[in-house]
C-alpha cells in the first residue's frame, strides 16, 4: 500500500510503514555489505516505532516461516551491532518472538 501526499502541489509516494520495516529487515539479511546491513536495519529499527504492536505482529504473520527466522536473526544481530538501537531492537524481537510462541 502506498500513501499519496500532496505539498505544494508536489504528488510524495511512501511505502507503507510496516512494509517497509519488514522489508528492511528481511533484505538485512542478504546483504554482503556490513555498512549496508546495518543502514538497512537502522531504518526498519526507526520505522518501527511508528508502527503499532498488533500491526507489526499481523503483517509478521503472514510471512513465510523461513522469512520469519531471517528476520529474528537479524534483529538478534542488531543487539550487538546497533548498541545505540539495543531498546528499539529488543522491543521489535520481543513483539516477534511472542508471536511466534503462540503459534506453536
Amino acid at each position: 500500500m502506498i500513501s499519496i501526499q500532496n505539498e505544494d502541489n508536489l504528488e510524495i509516494l511512501l511505502p507503507n510503514p510496516v512494509n517497509f520495516c519488514m522489508h528492511k529487515l528481511l533484505i538485512a539479511s542478504r546483504r554482503k555489505s556490513l555498512d549496508k546491513n546495518l543502514k538497512d536495519i537502522e531504518q526498519a529499527l526507526y520505522t518501527s516505532t511508528i508502527v503499532s504492536d498488533n500491526v507489526l505482529s499481523m503483517l509478521y504473520d503472514s510471512l513465510p516461516k523461513t522469512w520469519r527466522q531471517k528476520i529474528l536473526v537479524t534483529l538478534e544481530h542488531a543487539r550487538t551491532e546497533l548498541p545505540l538501537l539495543k531498546s528499539e531492537s529488543e522491543r521489535l524481537l520481543l513483539i516477534l518472538q511472542r508471536n511466534d510462541k503462540y503459534k506453536k
